[in-house]
Parts: C-alpha cells; structure tokens; sequence
C-alpha cells in the first residue's frame, strides 16, 4: 500500500456504514411501500398491464373451446443514473474521522433515499396533467382509460381496443366519507382487459399534506362511529363505513398531492401495476483521486418509475 494514501484505507468501511445506515431510515416512508420494486440487468424493463382469456366457457362433451387473449397495456422504464459526490481531505480525517465519515456518508445516503421519494411524489402530483401520458395514452388520471389493448396491425404496437369500453379512475368530489365510498364504488366496478371483475379491496387512503387531519378523524383510532353530527346537531352514532381503510400522506415541499386532491387505493394492485425499476440500487462508491490528500465518495443509483395500469387506485381532484 503506497504510505502517501494509508489514510483513506479504513474511510469506505465508515463512510459505506453512515451511508447504510441512513438511507434505509430514511426511505422508510409509508408511500414508497406501496410502490412496487422490481431489479434489472437490462436497459429496459417492460411493465405489462394484466390480461387473460375471460371465464371458461361450457363445454358440449366433444369441442373444445379455446380463447382469444384480451391484454391490458405495454409501458416501457428506462433506468436513469444519478449521482452526489462529496469529498474528505487528509487533514479532516486525521482530525476528526469519524465525524466527517459520518457526516459524508449521512448526507449521500439521504439522498439517495430522497432522489426516488421525490420522483414517486412528482409522479402521484403528475397524475392529472394531460401531458404526462403512459402506456395506454392517458394520464394516470382519467375519466376515458381504454379497457384494453390490441396490436395494431401495422405499427405491430399495443393501441386502444375501442370494443372494449372506457373506465374512469378520477373523480372531483372533496374528501369525505360518502366521497371515499363513492370512489371504493366506483373501483369495484372495474373489469380486466378481458372482462373479469378486479376484485380489489381499495383500502388505502392517500391524502395531501393539508387532509391529514381530515383522514385521521375519518380513520383515526376513534374513528369506529362515522363523523359528524346529526341535523338536530346530537352526536352521528353510526358505524363508520370506512373504519377499515388507512391512510398515507402523499406530498413534501412543493411536491406530491396539491392541498384538495386525494386517492383511494388498492395495495397489491398498486404494487404490481406502479413500479420502481432498479438498474442499481443506491451505494456509495470511493472515486480514485491522483491528489493523495483527498478521498473521494459517490453515491450513485440507476432506476425509474412507471405505472403499467391505472385500474389500482381512483384519485379525486376537486375544483
């Protein structure tokens, strides 16, 4: 080992622990557990909307019959790479290691702990700009989802089968507890692409920065009556309809949900058809420097997001 740079030998094993350390604090966040994360090795990762034959049909003791597969839609993520750097001279490590390590190796891993919180926020605050479109030509939000897909015979690509039908996942009423329930409604109507019942539970519900509080009277530990008063202004005593749902706040800064907005979702649904896509999960590498009195660290991470099919949760953006 060349004694000019002995110093930086023992600084990746502390750095790469306040790295680890931090970023698993930090992303433990109530909203990116209901995304779904998925690893590659290759530059694309294909996120397929499901689809099927439909229901067996009945059999008449000699013909068999054989389906024609209905599919939903096709949306392709391209992990992108990101990157911080930051730097340790010889003179900090030798008089405060462990000080400076822990303070690099905090702050790299916070980022990278937020870097894909914040694109999850964008991509829920995204969900009703007409311009931001997946794989069935739609926002995330929308009162016209095609059912499902077919292959364009010439372009050989997914396009809108208008046979199907249309689905709405976007409403526009204020969060209460008749709008929740209009929204898990309106939810369990919903079809596959070849025509069977969905069957989610909706239970989850997302809500703003500003609805917190709403959603914790509506859902709180005290929430086994439904809310309210009665006409004559005497106590609601009525058992609440929504008791079983929980609640997730979605927005920080100037990201996420706007103070009116909200969603009813399923979870399971939601993971499987809204993805994190990882080329590479977050670390924290040590750059080679030519300069023997500074250590160098990155962290570095490779993904990106996409929704597949937006039959996982119903938002509402009242006016």
């Amino acid at each position: 080992m060349n004694p000019n740079t002995k110093w930086k030998a023992d600084l990746h094993k502390l750095v790469g622990k306040s790295f680890s350390f931090n970023y698993d604090e930090a992303s433990k966040n109530a909203l990116m557990q209901l995304i779904g994360q998925e690893t590659t090795e290759s530059a694309q990762y294909e996120l397929d909307g499901d689809g099927g034959y439909g229901e067996l049909v009945s059999y008449d003791g000699s013909n068999l019959n054989f389906g024609t597969e209905r599919r939903g839609f096709r949306f392709i993520i391209e992990p992108h790479e990101y990157v911080l750097s930051d730097i340790i001279t010889r003179k900090q490590a030798k008089t405060d290691m462990y000080g400076r390590c822990d303070k690099v190796g905090k702050k790299l891993g916070e980022s990278a702990a937020i870097t894909p919180y914040m694109h999850i926020l964008r991509m829920f605050g995204n969900a009703f700009n007409a311009n931001v479109k997946y794989g069935d030509g739609k926002p995330w939000a929308a009162t016209n989802h095609p059912v499902a897909s077919k292959e364009d015979d010439a372009t050989r690509k997914r396009v809108a089968d208008e046979t199907s039908g249309t689905y709405s996942n976007l409403i526009t009423d204020e969060l209460s507890v008749e709008a929740i329930g209009k929204a898990r409604a309106l939810a369990r109507r919903y079809t596959t692409p070849d025509g069977k019942p969905l069957l989610g539970s909706f239970n989850v519900l997302i809500v703003s920065p500003e609805l917190e509080m709403m959603a914790i009277k509506l859902l709180g530990n005290y929430a086994s009556a439904k809310p309210g008063k009665n006409p004559d202004g005497t106590a609601n005593n009525q058992a609440n309809p929504i008791a079983d749902m929980r609640y997730v706040v979605c927005g920080a800064g100037s990201d996420g949900f706007t103070a009116k907005q909200w969603a009813v979702a399923d979870e399971k649904l939601l993971k499987e058809t809204v993805k994190i896509v990882w080329g590479n999960k977050p670390e924290v590498l040590e750059n080679e420097l030519d300069n023997p009195l500074k250590a160098q660290f990155t962290g570095y991470a490779d993904f990106a997001n996409g929704i597949g099919d937006a039959r996982g949760i119903v938002f509402s953006n009242p006016a």
